[in-house]
C-alpha cells in the first residue's frame, strides 16, 4: 500500500506537535514545582554582576533561605531603597545587616540589606534566557503563548480527525 504525501506529512507532524505540547507541559510542571519549593526567577538587567552573571540571565532565587544563614561571598537578591530587585554578592555581614557589592562595581552598595528587604539566595543562573522570559511575562507574550498552545491542540485534533478510514481488519488488531 502506497502512502500519499498528505499521510506522510501527518505521520511526521503528529508526533512533532505532541512532542511540543508535552515539552510545554513538562516545563510548566517544572516551574510550578519550583514555585512550590520557594524558588523564584528574576531577570538580570544590568552588568553589575558580570562576568559571574551576564546581563539577560535568569537568576533562580531560593526565597525561603534564612537571612541569618547568609555568608560573605553568597549571591543574594533583595529590594533596594527604590524597590528595585537587585542581585549582588554579600561582601560582609555586620549586626543583622548584609553589605553587598556587585562583582563589576568598585564600591559596596550604599544601603545594607536587612531581613525586611531580603528576597533570597541565588541558587542557579541561566544566561540568555532573560529576554524570552520577560517577553513571556508580558501581556503580548502571554497572549501569543496561549494562542500557540491553542493552535497546537487544534492542529493535533485536526490531524487525529483526518486519518483515513481503517479497514475492519486493522480496527480488530487495535
Amino acid at each position: 500500500m502506497k502512502m500519499r504525501g498528505g499521510e506522510r506529512l501527518r505521520r511526521v507532524l503528529h508526533p512533532v506537535i505532541n512532542g511540543v505540547i508535552a515539552l510545554i507541559v513538562v516545563i510548566a510542571a517544572a516551574i510550578l514545582v519550583l514555585l512550590c519549593c520557594g524558588i523564584r526567577q528574576y531577570v538580570v538587567l544590568t552588568g553589575s554582576m558580570e562576568p559571574e552573571i551576564p546581563v539577560g540571565s535568569v537568576c533562580f532565587v531560593r526565597s525561603r533561605y534564612p537571612f541569618s544563614e547568609v555568608s560573605a561571598g553568597d549571591i543574594i537578591t533583595f529590594r533596594d531603597v527604590s524597590g528595585a530587585v537587585v542581585t549582588h554578592r554579600a561582601a560582609r555581614l555586620e549586626e543583622n545587616r548584609i553589605f553587598t557589592k556587585g562583582d563589576a562595581n568598585n564600591l559596596e552598595d550604599e544601603n545594607p540589606v536587612t531581613a525586611e528587604n531580603f528576597l533570597g539566595k541565588a541558587v542557579l543562573t541561566l544566561p540568555g534566557l532573560g529576554k524570552p522570559l520577560r517577553f513571556l511575562r508580558s501581556r503580548t507574550g502571554m497572549l501569543l503563548f496561549a494562542a500557540v498552545i491553542l493552535l497546537l491542540i487544534l492542529a493535533d485534533h485536526r490531524l487525529d480527525g483526518r486519518r483515513p478510514e481503517q479497514s475492519e481488519q486493522e480496527r480488530m488488531k487495535l
